[in-house]
C-alpha cells in the first residue's frame, strides 16, 4: 500500500471504507492493511481475519457497529465470574503485554554506591543506637530479606539530589567538626534531648548551605533559594532516618527552622513571574503541515505523531517518553504496547479508535494508575494521514514507522516489540522532555513564530485551550481535567483565555449520548482521581 503521507509500504493507496470501519485500496477492495508488505509475506493472522479475507464477494455484509456493540454487551453480561475477577484477569493481561517494572536505572545504580560511600564517611549510614532487626538463630533468608528491603527503599532515592546533599553535608561536617552529627534516641521517641540535638544539626546544616552559596560555575557564591536549601536538608533527614529505622527528629522539636526558612523567603523576595509559555494550537499545527513539514519520512511520522498526540490527549513533555535525566521505564513510560487498537462501535460513530495507556509523570509516590486515553479517527473517508490533525492516523503511521510494518488491526503490539518506546529521536534514542521542547520550538519556527516562547508544555497548553474553545469553559472542564490527568484545578492555568469569550461569550454544545469509557475499555476501572 502507498500511504497518502508519501511513505511507500506497497503498491496500493490506503483509503478508509466507512461501511465496516476497515481500510482498503483505492479501488474499493477491502484488505488487511496491518500486514507487512508485500502481501504474500504477511505473517499469519487470526483465523477470523483470514476467513473474512477468503469470503466471496457475495458474502453477507459485516454487521453494523451497533449490532457488534450490542453483541459484545450480551457476551460480557453472560460471561462467567465476578466483575472483580474479570478486572483482575484483564489487569494481568495488561501487565503481561507491558514490561515488568524496571527496578532502577543503570545510571542511578552505578552512582548510588559512590553516594552511599560518601554518606557513610559523613556518618549518615548504619544504625543509630541499637542495631535491632536481627534475631538469634534466624536463617540466611531473613538476612537476605532485610537487605532486600533496604536496597529496594534505596532505589527510590533521587541519586543526583542526594549526591549533592551528601557532598554539602560532608563539607559541613568537616568545617564544623561537630561529632556526632546525630544522637540515638535512648528510651524511644521520648528522648527529647537527642531529638533537639539532631534538629540543631539539621538547622545548622541549612544555615551553612545558605551562607556558602552556589558552587556552580558562573554562579559561585550566589545565595541559594530557600526551597533549594530545604531540599538538601530533607534529603539528609530522610537518609539518616531510613538508616536508623526511626525518625531522628519530629515536629515537636522543629521550632526554629520554620521561622528561619520564612525569613529566607522574605529575603529572597516574591517568586518570579511564571515564565511565558505559549501553546501550539490546532490552527498552528495545521499551518505547520501546510508549510511543508515532512510527515512522509519515518522520522517525520514519529515527530508529527508526538506533536498531534500530545496536543490531543494533553501530554506533558516528559510523558511522550521520559523526564530528562531518567532512564526509560517500560512499565510506566509510553511503549508500542501501550497503544491498543479498538473495535469500531456506536460511540465511535462506526469509526476506528485506539487507546493509549498513560501513567502521569508527576507521580512521586508511584501510586497513580494508568489512564486510558481514547483517540478516535476524525472522519470517514480519505486516505490514511490525509488529515494532519487526525491523531488516530498519526499514531498508526508512527507505530508503522517504528515497526517497519502496519500495526495489528485490533489489540496491541506483542512480544519484545511491545516494550520498545513509542517515540524515539532521530538517532533512535529514548525521547525525553528536552526533545519535546526542541520539537515545539522547531515547529513554531516553521511558521514564523518565536521559538523561544514555546516549550515542552506548548502542546498541552494548546490542546487544553482548544478543548475550551470547542466546548466552552463549562463544557470543557471535566474533559480537560480527565484528558490532562490533573488532580486539582491547576489545569485552569493551561487554558488560555479566548477573546471571543470575553467579547460575546460562547454557548457550549449540549446533549450527549453513549456508553461509558469503562464499558468500551474492558477490564479498565476508572480511578477515583480520574475526574
Amino acid at each position: 500500500m502507498y500511504l497518502s503521507t508519501g511513505v511507500r509500504w506497497g503498491p496500493d493507496v490506503v483509503v478508509y471504507h466507512p461501511a465496516d470501519g476497515r481500510l482498503g485500496d483505492a479501488a474499493g477492495g477491502l484488505f488487511d492493511p496491518w500486514a507487512t508488505a508485500p502481501r504474500q509475506a504477511a505473517p499469519k493472522r487470526a483465523a477470523s481475519a483470514a476467513r473474512a479475507e477468503r469470503a466471496p464477494a457475495s458474502a453477507a455484509p459485516a454487521p453494523s457497529a451497533r449490532v457488534r456493540h450490542e453483541a459484545e454487551q450480551q457476551r460480557r453480561q453472560a460471561a462467567a465470574g465476578s466483575a472483580g475477577e474479570r478486572r483482575d484477569a484483564e489487569g494481568e493481561r495488561r501487565r503481561a503485554a507491558r514490561a515488568p517494572q524496571t527496578e532502577h536505572s543503570s545510571r542511578a545504580a552505578s552512582r548510588l554506591p559512590d553516594v552511599l560511600d560518601r554518606a557513610a564517611k559523613a556518618g549518615l549510614i548504619g544504625p543509630l543506637g541499637a542495631a535491632g532487626g536481627h534475631a538469634d538463630g534466624e536463617s540466611g533468608l531473613a538476612a537476605e530479606l532485610r537487605r532486600g528491603v533496604r536496597e529496594r527503599a534505596r532505589q527510590t532515592y533521587d541519586v543526583g539530589r542526594l549526591g549533592d546533599a551528601v557532598k554539602w553535608f560532608g563539607e559541613f561536617a568537616e568545617d564544623t567538626a561537630r561529632a556526632p552529627m546525630f544522637l540515638p534516641l535512648v528510651g524511644g521517641t521520648g528522648d527529647v534531648a537527642a531529638k533537639v540535638y539532631n534538629q540543631e544539626s539539621l538547622d545548622m546544616f541549612a544555615e551553612y548551605v545558605r551562607r556558602r552559596g552556589s558552587r556552580l560555575k558562573g554562579r559561585a557564591g550566589q545565595t541559594l533559594q530557600s526551597d533549594t536549601v530545604a531540599t538538601y536538608v530533607g534529603a539528609i533527614k530522610k537518609l539518616r532516618s531510613h538508616e536508623a529505622h526511626y525518625a531522628v527528629v519530629d515536629a515537636s522539636v522543629n521550632m526554629l527552622a520554620p521561622s528561619a526558612f520564612k525569613r529566607m523567603r522574605q529575603i529572597d523576595g516574591p517568586p518570579g513571574q511564571r515564565k511565558l509559555a505559549l501553546g501550539l494550537r490546532a490552527r498552528h499545527l495545521r499551518a505547520i503541515a501546510q508549510a511543508g513539514f515532512n510527515r512522509s519520512s519515518k522520522r517525520g511520522a514519529v515527530e508529527w505523531a508526538a506533536a498531534v498526540l500530545a496536543h490531543n490527549i494533553l501530554l506533558r513533555g516528559g510523558e511522550l517518553g521520559v523526564v530528562d535525566g531518567k532512564e526509560f521505564d517500560t512499565a510506566r513510560d509510553l511503549t508500542l504496547g501501550a497503544v491498543e487498537f479498538r473495535e469500531p462501535c456506536a460511540e465511535s460513530k462506526g469509526l476506528p479508535w485506539l487507546t493509549v495507556d498513560v501513567v502521569p509523570i508527576k507521580d512521586t509516590t508511584a501510586r497513580r494508575r494508568e489512564a486510558v486515553m481514547p483517540v478516535r479517527r476524525r472522519a470517514a473517508g480519505g486516505e490514511l494521514g490525509d488529515d494532519p490533525l487526525d491523531a488516530y492516523d498519526a499514531v498508526v503511521l508512527a507505530v508503522a514507522a517504528r515497526l517497519g510494518r502496519m500495526p495489528p488491526t485490533r489489540g496491541r503490539v506483542q512480544g519484545a516489540e511491545a516494550l520498545k518506546p513509542l517515540f524515539v529521536t532521530a538517532k533512535g534514542a529514548k525521547w525525553a522532555t528536552a526533545d519535546t521542547r526542541r520539537l515545539a520550538q522547531r515547529l513554531a519556527g516553521l511558521i514564523g513564530l518565536d521559538g523561544a516562547l514555546y516549550g515542552a508544555k506548548s502542546f498541552r497548553i494548546g490542546g487544553a485551550t482548544d478543548y475550551r474553545a470547542v466546548y466552552g469553559p463549562a463544557g470543557a472542564e471535566r474533559l480537560i481535567r480527565q484528558r490532562g490527568r490533573w488532580w486539582s484545578d491547576i489545569h485552569a492555568i493551561y487554558e488560555r483565555a479566548l477573546a471571543e469569550e470575553h467579547l460575546g461569550g460562547s454557548a457550549a454544545v449540549g446533549g450527549a449520548d453513549g456508553a461509558e469509557l469503562e464499558v468500551l475499555c474492558k477490564g479498565w476501572a476508572q480511578p477515583a482521581t480520574f475526574r
